[in-house]
């Protein structure tokens, strides 16, 4: 079988990660699967993930502005080429133009919601009229599932609810990537609280930094790894700590090595 991922980029996020796991596990079963970006060049960093994964990489720019009335007609080259069977588009901009490009190749059309998605008036209406043409709407969460109900995001018969797994085999102790880790980090031996997410205002970080404050020394640290649009109020919370505190606290950057 076919299967062909859009994605809005080749950025590094939750849907790309959640795409790229799902094309392995695919590969893996013997299907045969692509994945099309619907951002211009240059590629984010995930693209050379899914290249080293063996999955197939593809772009189709969407123009520049608000609709590109030759998205979907581009798109419906593409999956014509890849002799798509099933299209599994990823977040609004993916689902409407991913959508109706899919109905027109004949192949099955699943979307996934992977959070709260807010938008104007004009672009839930598009998502809604998108949301109509595909055969299953997935929210990777039952909160997520809670906000497509309340957005009236698709019709209640094709709303389900998968929830985002972790591939366990990516994250085996290794005592001697721990201890390297450490060392490049200088933790030490300290406690460590970490947490791995793009930096914006819904994964919060902010709040995290200010609810670490009391706790932080040398005997526990905090670790923030990932990047973001909230990053200068990362930084501006963390430069805020009282008592010299910013010390105890680890702003990474992106990291494409997160399992180690």
């Amino acid at each position: 079988m076919s299967i062909v991922h859009v994605l809005s980029s080749y950025g590094v996020g939750g849907q790309e990660r959640v795409a790229l796991d799902l094309a392995i596990g695919q590969r893996a079963r013997g299907h045969r699967v692509s994945v099309i970006s619907l951002a211009p060049p240059p590629d984010g960093a995930m693209a050379k993930e899914f290249e080293d994964a063996g999955i197939e990489v593809g772009r189709v720019p969407k123009g520049r502005g608000g609709i590109d009335p030759t998205l979907v007609p581009r798109l419906v080259r593409a999956l014509r080429r890849l002799e798509a069977e099933v299209v599994h588009t990823h977040n609004p901009l993916p689902l409407i133009y991913g959508a109706p490009a899919a109905r027109l190749v004949g192949a099955r059309a699943i979307h996934t919601k992977h959070g709260i998605n807010p938008g104007s008036r004009g672009h839930r209406l598009l998502r809604r009229a998108a949301a109509q043409l595909v055969h299953a709407f997935v929210a990777v969460s039952d909160t997520t599932e809670e906000q497509a109900r309340a957005q009236k995001d698709a019709p209640l018969a094709k709303l389900h609810t998968i929830a985002n797994g972790i591939r366990l085999d990516r994250y085996a102790p290794d005592a001697t990537a721990r201890s390297e880790v450490r060392v490049e980090l200088g933790l030490g031996d300290a406690w460590v609280v970490g947490t791995v997410g793009r930096l914006d205002q819904y994964k919060n970080q902010v709040l995290l930094v200010r609810a670490m404050a009391p706790l932080l020394s040398s005997r526990v640290r905090l670790v923030i790894v990932g990047d973001g649009d909230a990053r200068p109020e990362v930084e501006a919370a963390v430069a805020a700590l009282p008592d010299d505190r910013a010390r105890w606290v680890v702003l990474t950057g992106r990291r494409m090595d997160v399992p180690r």
